[in-house]
């Protein structure tokens, strides 16, 4: 009889440890496609933000080609240097989003804080008015 309760009970201990893995297995499945989730949403945030910064540098190109047309000779210069500048950031905004597409979540911190890096060094050059 002590033979077949030791039995059952290393039935049951079996069983609650089978169990008890089944629960962490599924704990960490949910854990890992809230990470995934987490990781999509932030990059789509991020494409997002990218774009309109775009949007933004590419009105901004167009109004410094408006002033590069009007402007008298001495002023020319000043507003093509600008026009570079703003042409460079918009070149490295293009290169940041087709990253963002190839881009991994072991690489996805190091990205992100460098692409917002450039994104407030945009902001501040289109609020820049020189």
């Amino acid at each position: 009889r002590t033979k077949e309760n030791a039995e059952q009970t290393a039935e049951s201990a079996a069983a609650d440890t089978r169990e008890n893995a089944d629960n962490v297995a599924s704990d960490v499945r949910e854990a890992a496609d809230d990470v995934n989730d987490e990781f999509r949403e932030e990059r789509a945030e991020l494409r997002t933000k990218l774009n309109e910064q775009k949007d933004a540098l590419d009105k901004e190109i167009d109004r410094i080609d408006d002033k590069i047309d009007r402007a008298a000779a001495n002023e020319k210069e000043r507003w093509r240097k600008r026009k570079a500048l703003l042409e460079d950031e918009r070149r490295e905004l293009d290169a940041d989003l087709k990253d963002l597409a190839n881009d991994t979540k072991r690489e996805w911190r190091e990205f992100k804080g460098e692409v917002n890096e450039r994104y407030e060094k945009v902001k501040r050059d289109l609020n820049d008015n020189n």
